[in-house]
């Protein structure tokens, strides 16, 4: 599992390592150690090849210093070039004739980049943040985009490792190294592209955080099984309440989200022209029809709805809903203390009707409740404005957890699941292929399938949000991104869903020569994350 922490938790596990003997320079050995041993890993024999090592001011300068003497040592020829003069990198060099000492100049780096095998970027840490500035900021400019290896040592520089704010000169990486746990920021965006893959270290700090990143070795950790000799009732029925005359459309989606995420049976409840619109296009959800006026649900649809919700092993419900006096009598059933005593999905104008969380979703016999909203609904559902929202995509999603006491699904890019006390995870799949209208209705159906097949909220929640993202990877990779539908998805969950159980991704973009996820695989999708390794503190 690929632990994340926040800049806090970073700085606190530091100085509780210091205060307990460790000194800095010693945790600087240790981050410096494990990170070239992670390129060695990477890029194999070293001797003869060429690096170009470019180090700034601080700790994160002295990490570059060290992987400078360590790849030296292995036979390499380093370039190392400073932003300004450091004691220990003159000791180095002084040390080695294979180092080349080079004070930035104007072209310095443009020229060794371009010249070299390995570029690595130690310019800037995790107490930096945009926008760059002098010489580190022309330093940057020069690298370009090499045919060299690019590392990042902890974090690109030109980022904010507490929100993933990015400067457009920022390093690119093809892979980006921890220091211990990935700092929260690279996995956000519009940092997270710029990170690459990312490989943490274990340098002795224990496990300062309380998130993680959502890749396939925790996903494939989820699955529910499939017995051989299962049936129809094995996989739990889904009760989808959802759609609208004007948006009949989504009521189909959630329904394809949950048959192809496991589901033995989805019924829908809808009025009359949604089941219409959905059987001419779905043949296998069953049908509840409910009375409607002007397309919306009547308010004595809850009659019906109690029934169906006592066949039902899960309900996902909202999207396409409306907010008018049935849906709104509907929600307040579904998420009030005399609801069904099934785990739940609220969506789209669900959360709409439940917001803000001064009136928070009880907790119902089933103790499960997923809410998954977007940004503009997590702004609602908390009773603040957007922006601030997206100042804090963490800060708000476990907020939000804490508040209603239930598990919440922060979509966007970089997707954050939190559940009541604190833990968290993020997504780090790059996934354009979801900016759909429509995505998220998938999602909502997947997840109550998931749940449907008795996984806690927590777990579907977190296995659903992967099989999404990876479900969009795969629909981009075989279309144009730009014309991917949220229709596109449901049919490559299977799929996504079949790479987990075999351990073995589609390669889906190029590699740039980084070494495989372990001796029997290859590189993994863009996305993707390598097992952790041990640094040698």
């Amino acid at each position: 599992m690929i632990r994340v922490c926040t800049v806090a938790q970073m700085r606190a596990a530091e100085s509780a390592a210091i205060d307990a003997g460790t000194g800095v320079e010693e945790l600087m050995r240790r981050a410096g150690s494990a990170m070239f041993a992670a390129i060695a890993g990477q890029l194999g024999e070293l001797a003869g090849k060429s690096a170009t090592v470019l180090v700034g001011p601080g700790s994160n300068g002295g990490d570059g210093v060290i992987v400078a003497a360590r790849l030296a040592g292995a036979g390499c020829r380093v370039r190392l070039i400073c932003s300004r003069r450091r004691g220990d990198a003159v000791a180095v060099a002084g040390a080695s004739p294979a180092i080349e000492l080079a004070p930035y100049a104007p072209g310095a780096v443009q020229r060794s980049a371009a010249d070299s095998e390995l570029v690595v970027d130690a310019l800037l840490g995790i107490g930096s943040a945009p926008p760059l500035r002098g010489t580190v900021a022309r330093m940057l400019g020069e690298v370009g985009a090499p045919a060299a290896l690019r590392v990042a040592l902890d974090m690109p520089s030109g980022i904010d490792a507490r929100t993933g704010a990015a400067d457009p000169a920022a390093f690119a990486a093809d892979l980006t190294i921890c220091a211990g746990p990935c700092k929260l920021g690279v996995l956000q965006f519009p940092a997270r592209p710029r990170a690459g893959r990312i490989l943490t270290t274990d340098i002795g700090l224990g496990d300062p955080g309380s998130g993680h990143a959502l890749d396939a070795q925790v996903a494939a950790g989820l699955l529910p099984g499939r017995p051989p000799d299962a049936h129809k009732g094995t996989f739990g029925r889904v009760l989808a309440i959802a759609g609208s005359a004007r948006y009949r459309g989504a009521a189909g989606l959630v329904c394809g989200g949950a048959l192809r995420g496991g589901a033995g049976y989805v019924e829908l409840a809808a009025p009359e022209p949604v089941a219409a619109a959905v059987a001419a296009q779905q043949p296998g959800p069953i049908f509840t029809v409910l009375e409607s006026s002007g397309g919306q649900l009547r308010p004595n649809a809850t009659g019906v709805l109690k029934a169906a919700a006592r066949r039902a092993a899960a309900i996902a419900a909202g999207p396409g809903l409306g907010t008018g006096a049935g849906p709104e009598r509907v929600v307040e059933w579904l998420a009030g203390p005399d609801g069904p005593d099934r785990p739940i999905v609220l969506d789209a104008d669900a959360l709409t009707l439940v917001s803000p969380l001064r009136r928070p979703p009880a907790p119902n016999a089933a103790g499960t409740v997923v809410l998954t909203p977007h940004p503009g609904e997590m702004a609602r559902l908390l009773g603040v404005g957007r922006e601030k929202v997206q100042a804090d995509r963490l800060g708000a999603a476990r907020t939000a957890a804490d508040r209603a006491g239930a598990v919440v699904v922060h979509k966007g890019a970089g997707t954050i699941v939190a559940r009541p006390g604190g833990h968290y995870c993020i997504c780090p799949l790059i996934a354009p292929g979801l900016a759909s209208a429509g995505s998220g209705d998938v999602l909502t159906g997947l997840i109550a399938a998931l749940l449907g097949n008795g996984l806690t909220a927590w777990d579907a929640a977190r296995l659903g949000v992967y099989l999404h993202a990876r479900s969009g990877q795969l629909a981009a990779a075989e279309m144009a991104v730009a014309g991917v539908l949220a229709a596109d998805l449901a049919p490559l969950i299977p799929l996504a869903w079949a790479e987990l159980e075999s351990g073995r991704p589609r390669p889906i973009g190029p590699g740039r020569g980084l070494a495989p996820m372990n001796p029997d695989s290859f590189d993994p999708p863009p996305g993707e994350f390598l097992d952790p390794i041990e640094g040698d503190p």
